[in-house]
């Protein structure tokens, strides 16, 4: 892993900070950094042979879909292959812009509703008269929109690769570990040590993670009932759903979809 950021900007270098210190929360070291101040022109020489210095397959956080526009022309200088060599993923998410890039750039999503109700509700308490605190408040992204610069795996078995493809594509079907064996054959004992190997997780596990990470995006950003979201992220029914998203996060999933239009 590694990440790009301009060093003219505060919130980037804290960015950076909350990055590290998630990689080290997850039992990762502190990856390399490519920090610049100039134009596009003026950083794509020294940002290419950074690229080509950089142990590869890499994923990369860029501090912006320009940052990461950026990376994709130096990549292609470079003859680095986006995203089988060096998977790209933007900080931000310009519908327009990710798809203007080629490949088209995944990009974190900005809880743009939240911010929304929050500056209003703000607003709303000046507006009252009241003394409003001069606290940052941070909301967390609600997940990623998955373009093409990070379609890849960087996992040398190819079985599994296509095992993690096809939970990718059909886990919010009614899918078990069963129909990814019938896509991939192999022994269903080989295929839990490996993922646990390489994952940390079964592969039941993998397929609920998905499963709530969609359910997470519609109760943030859709107004479906409830048991129109199990049904959509692949849960038989909404008390199931319930269970497993609590379990997973802490939350009901009706009280995260209070929290995150509250907030």
């Amino acid at each position: 892993m590694a990440f790009v950021a301009p060093t003219n900007f505060v919130n980037a270098e804290k960015y950076k900070g909350y990055f590290m210190n998630a990689l080290v929360e997850k039992g990762f070291p502190p990856c390399p950094t490519f920090a610049y101040d100039g134009t596009d022109a003026e950083i794509l020489e020294p940002l290419t042979e950074w690229l080509l210095e950089l142990p590869k397959p890499a994923g990369i956080l860029a501090w912006g879909h320009g940052y990461a526009q950026c990376i994709v022309d130096a990549c292609m200088l470079a003859n680095i292959v986006v995203p089988h060599d060096v998977a790209i993923l933007s900080a931000s998410n310009d519908n327009f812009l990710c798809n203007a890039c080629h490949p088209p750039l995944s990009g974190v999503l900005t809880p743009m509703k939240q911010i929304g109700y929050h500056a209003a509700k703000l607003l709303d308490q000046m507006m009252q008269g009241e003394n409003i605190p001069h606290d940052i408040t941070y909301f967390p992204p609600p997940g990623v929109h998955e373009r093409l610069s990070t379609d890849t795996l960087a996992v040398e078995d190819s079985r599994l690769r296509k095992v993690i493809g096809f939970m990718k594509n059909h886990a919010c079907e009614a899918i078990t570990v069963e129909d990814a064996l019938a896509a991939v054959p192999m022994a269903r004992s080989s295929l839990e040590q490996q993922f646990q190997k390489t994952f940390g997780c079964s592969p039941v596990e993998e397929i609920r993670r998905q499963r709530i990470n969609k359910a997470r995006q519609l109760l943030a950003y859709t107004d479906l009932s409830m048991q129109q979201i199990a049904e959509a992220s692949g849960f038989s029914s909404y008390n199931y759903l319930s269970y497993a998203f609590k379990k997973a996060t802490g939350n009901p999933p009706r009280d995260y979809r209070k929290m995150m239009r509250s907030q």
